[in-house]
């Protein structure tokens, strides 16, 4: 595949210019938000860790079930985008309902469920 270079023009590099402008702006939101953690009690009571409350994913548009991780009772979500970990197993260990890291991002933390 061979694509033409684009038009080296002062409208292409504003648009090029704000589109990085955005880009480099939703990076600091996104990392203001995961700093100051202005909605700590919905993400804690949905039992997400920071970043998996936070970021924005794609998903599919399909029921797809899927067991818990850990007491493999069956899950169904109405979307691709699925969590490892049931509720109760969540919390009950400290881990994040979506991706099953610890929930406060602890890499030093000594005991783990398995």
């Amino acid at each position: 595949m061979e694509r033409p270079a684009p038009t080296f023009e002062r409208s292409f590099l504003l648009q090029r210019t704000r589109s990085a402008s955005r880009r480099f702006e939703g990076v600091l939101a996104m990392a203001r938000r995961l700093t100051e953690d202005p909605e700590k009690g919905a993400r804690q009571a949905r039992q997400y860790c920071k970043p998996c409350y936070y970021e924005e994913r794609l998903a599919g548009q399909a029921i797809t079930e899927q067991p818990c991780a850990c007491c493999s009772k069956p899950q169904t979500y109405a979307s691709t985008l699925t969590d490892v970990l049931c509720l109760e197993c969540a919390r009950e260990h400290e881990l994040c309902k979506r991706c099953g890291a610890d929930i406060e991002i602890r890499i030093d933390r000594k005991v783990w469920p398995v």
